[in-house]
Order: C-alpha cells, then sequence, then structure tokens
C-alpha cells in the first residue's frame, strides 16, 4: 500500500502492469530466450505457477494457473503439475492434478456422477449452515 491509501496502490499497479505489457512485445524475443534457458535448466513445469509468464504475449495476463493454485489452496486443496504421459499422439504435455477436501456427508464418490457430487456438495453445505 502507498503511505495507506489503497486507491492510490491500485492505480499504480494497474499503471506498472498496463506497461509492462505494452512493452512486452518488444521484449519478447529475451522473454522467450530467458524462458527456453530456464526450462533447459529447471524443467517445463517448474514454472508455470508464477504469474505473468503466459504465452500469449502482451494479450494475456498470465495468471490463470497462479489464480487457480490460490483458489484451491483456500478451500483446503493441492495443485500439483507433472510430466503428461507420453502417447502416440501427444509426445510432451503437462498433467494438471486438482484434489479437492470432499464434504464429510458425500455419498461413496466411485460411482458418483459429477452432477451428483454436485448436489450432494450443495446438500451438504445447506446442512451444515
Amino acid at each position: 500500500t502507498v503511505a495507506g491509501d489503497e486507491s492510490a496502490t491500485g492505480a499504480l499497479k494497474t499503471s506498472v502492469l498496463a506497461d509492462w505489457r505494452a512493452l512486452a512485445p518488444r521484449r519478447l524475443p529475451d522473454l522467450h530466450a530467458s524462458v527456453r534457458e530456464r526450462t533447459t535448466s529447471h524443467g517445463e513445469l517448474a514454472h508455470l505457477l508464477e504469474p505473468d509468464v503466459t504465452p500469449k504475449g502482451a494479450k494475456g495476463t498470465g495468471l490463470g494457473l497462479a489464480i487457480v493454485q490460490k483458489i484451491v489452496e483456500a478451500h483446503g486443496g493441492s495443485l500439483s503439475l507433472e510430466d503428461a504421459p507420453v502417447t502416440a499422439t501427444r509426445p510432451r504435455g503437462a498433467l494438471l492434478r486438482i484434489t479437492l477436501p470432499a464434504p464429510v456427508n458425500l455419498p461413496e464418490v466411485k460411482s458418483a456422477s459429477v452432477s451428483q457430487l454436485v448436489e450432494a456438495a450443495k446438500a451438504s453445505a445447506a446442512a451444515a449452515s
């Protein structure tokens, strides 16, 4: 916060991000080189959850997976990334695994459909309140 002024902080953040994104197309060659170097030394998955790293250049926010991770963690879950299994049609890729805790009163998960799980979760939440 800038001297306790939340609106000034918000305006500053918006301005800095706008400037960064406006200049990003000129910096993309350097950014691509940096990402290639980092991928070579640390692996492709190591940085996918970092904000503002996006293959969309200046057109994306680069916050998608970082936000998803924060939401999942806020609900007591976890998010993990690993290399996806290689197949004949998919020579490389990432596997995103999200684990969320189930409400105590959920029916047996193995045989339940997604819609049944959603309805059971809603009923469990309603009973708890």
